[in-house]
């Protein structure tokens, strides 16, 4: 599983345009509010929590448990050989196992005896060549009452992203798009439609951002093609959120929180609370209306 923020200190200074002054902040007192702003994500969104924490970036799943209701001959329905995992978008199943006791499992062959529905986040069970572990309870008061799958498997998105035109902070650095690169996935950069060889440039995955050694003429176009992990609406959501934290945290060092109305002579000023006005309230997370709107889609099912 990727591991920091969902957007990184560099980028959200260098390309967020999110209007906040962030001079006054070290970068590892940025990266924090960065951090903090990922986990609101998060929790607003329901991630699932067991048997791993679920990130938007994607990861791996070991042993995940669900139900396996023995199916019945006499009732037309799918019985237990479909299995709904926690964390989606699903892509690749390494593991499926059916537990009946502390020593005795079915383990089914992944590659070949499971098929997957990566849009609905479901595996099922196609054909059985299993491989037995142990001997089967005996009588009627051993063995669970309803035997477990396990599921190990791996999740999360790839988004390609093609000729993407890249913006330069300096003559060497320039920026893409998107940042959190599949770090395994292919990364081809041009200039002025001509591949550059990697050898001539690094690229940071988490940022999104080329380094080249030798700078590009100026004016020329550079662009990359890519595949990043996090869609958008999620790095912008997070750069909303830690603005706003950004602003409560100025607020509470002027000893104003809690404040909700400032008269001066004839000027007066009201400040919006936390669950008021453009704040949007979900599982006791209170966030900028703007960033729910973004994140309403991504929201989860409770796991955990």
């Amino acid at each position: 599983m990727a591991s920091g923020p969902y957007l990184t200190a560099k980028r959200f200074a260098a390309t967020g345009g999110f209007g906040i002054d962030t001079s006054s902040l070290t970068t590892a007192q940025l990266r924090g509010t960065l951090q903090r702003a990922t986990t609101t994500v998060n929790q607003w969104c329901n991630a699932a929590q067991v048997p791993q924490p679920f990130d938007f970036r994607g990861g791996a799943v070991t042993d995940e448990q669900h139900l396996f209701p023995i199916p019945s001959p006499l009732i037309p329905n799918p019985g237990s050989r479909r299995v709904f995992v926690y964390q989606r978008p699903l892509r690749t199943v390494t593991a499926f196992a059916i537990q009946f006791t502390t020593t005795y499992q079915i383990t089914l062959d992944a590659a070949s005896d499971i098929f997957i529905n990566a849009t609905e986040g479901w595996c099922e069970i196609i054909a059985s060549q299993p491989t037995i572990i142990g001997y089967p309870p005996i009588g009627y008061w051993y063995g669970l009452y309803q035997p477990i799958a396990k599921v190990s498997y791996t999740y999360g998105h790839q988004i390609a992203v093609t000729d993407d035109g890249c913006e330069g902070s300096s003559p060497t650095t320039f920026w893409a798009s998107y940042g959190q690169w599949d770090a395994t996935a292919a990364i081809e950069v041009q200039v002025n439609g001509v591949v550059v060889d990697s050898a001539d440039y690094s690229t940071n995955a988490a940022d999104g951002s080329i380094t080249f050694v030798t700078a590009p003429a100026v004016g020329a176009e550079v662009t990359a093609s890519y595949t990043t992990t996090l869609p958008d609406a999620i790095s912008q959501a997070t750069g909303l959120i830690a603005v706003d934290q950004i602003a409560r945290s100025r607020i509470a060092a002027r000893g104003m929180i809690g404040l909700s109305n400032i008269k001066v002579a004839e000027i007066s000023m009201t400040m919006a609370q936390a669950g008021q006005g453009r704040y949007v309230t979900r599982n006791g997370v209170s966030i900028p209306e703007s960033a729910a709107a973004l994140l309403g889609a991504f929201a989860l099912g409770s796991v955990g």
